[in-house]
C-alpha cells in the first residue's frame, strides 16, 4: 500500500477501504491524518489522537472536552461536549460489534 505512516487502530479503515487513519508523525502530536488507501494522499488532519472512521465519511474524535465529528476534509460536523466528570479521565473510542 503506497500509505506512508500508522494505521490508528482496528476502526481506522472506512467501511469501503477507501480511506485510513494514521498517526502523526512527531512534530504533530495531538493530530490524526486520513489518508486515500489507493494512492497514499493525505486528505486531511483532525485535531484528535483518539479517532475512528465512522462509516465511509466521517470521523468521530476526541478534543476540548467534546466528542467531534469531522468530514472527510478534517470539518467539524458536530459537537458534542463530555460531561464534566470526563474530563481526567483516559478515554477511547471503538465500535460495538452489532449482536445476534
Amino acid at each position: 500500500m503506497p500509505v506512508r505512516g500508522t494505521p490508528t487502530g482496528p476502526d481506522c479503515w472506512s467501511a469501503d477501504g477507501r480511506h485510513v487513519l494514521v498517526r502523526s508523525d512527531s512534530f504533530e502530536l495531538g493530530q490524526t491524518r486520513i489518508a486515500e488507501v489507493a494512492t497514499g494522499r493525505i486528505v486531511a488532519t483532525v485535531p484528535t489522537e483518539a479517532a475512528y472512521l465512522s462509516g465511509n465519511d466521517r470521523v468521530l474524535g476526541l478534543a476540548g472536552g467534546a466528542a467531534v465529528l469531522y468530514d472527510l476534509a478534517g470539518r467539524p460536523v458536530e459537537r458534542r461536549p463530555l460531561p464534566g466528570n470526563l474530563d481526567v479521565r483516559s478515554l477511547t473510542l471503538g465500535r460495538l460489534a452489532p449482536t445476534g
